[in-house]
């Protein structure tokens, strides 16, 4: 396989499947929110085994100030190696898992993996979960069906 064939395939849209959905920025009425979409860090994780191969790539995660540091190596069919590295501060559930793969994912992302952050999608109906909020199922539907007419084509 080429490197622009591993790139092309690295850098394919993610699965309807595999896009995770939650409310981000909220009305001050908590009513409606902006989405944020994302795939996790397992996801990412699997789409580096399936075109690299598990031995073909690694990452190392180390403590910084504020959070995690991730760096992603590479090792392309022709030996090149390729590193990208990026950073990530806490989450608010779990601060150390969550800065890991927020780092891990970045560094997937500057690797060539989609960013599905880039996708603009407006506000939608929210309603309360537990402490917390979640899109109403009508909400869920249309966010989906807007991400799949987006730029970033969902894969079938």
């Amino acid at each position: 396989m080429t490197n622009q064939e591993i790139f092309k395939l690295l850098s394919s849209p993610w699965p309807l499947s595999e896009v995770r959905i939650r409310p981000c920025t909220l009305t001050k009425d908590k009513t409606r929110a902006v989405p944020a979409l994302y795939v996790n860090a397992a996801a990412m994780r699997a789409r580096l085994d399936e075109v690299l191969g598990f031995s073909s790539w690694s990452a190392e995660l180390r403590e910084v100030k504020g959070g995690m540091l991730c760096r992603l190596t590479v090792v392309l069919p022709c030996g090149r190696v390729v590193v990208r590295e990026d950073v990530c501060g806490p989450s608010d559930v779990d601060p150390l898992k969550g800065s890991a793969s927020g780092a891990f994912k970045r560094a997937a992302v500057a690797l060539g993996l989609p960013d599905l952050s880039q996708v603009a999608l407006g506000w939608f109906a929210v309603e309360p979960a537990g402490s917390s909020f979640r899109f109403t199922k009508s909400s869920e539907e249309a966010i989906r069906s807007v991400y799949a007419r987006s730029e970033l084509k969902v894969a079938a």
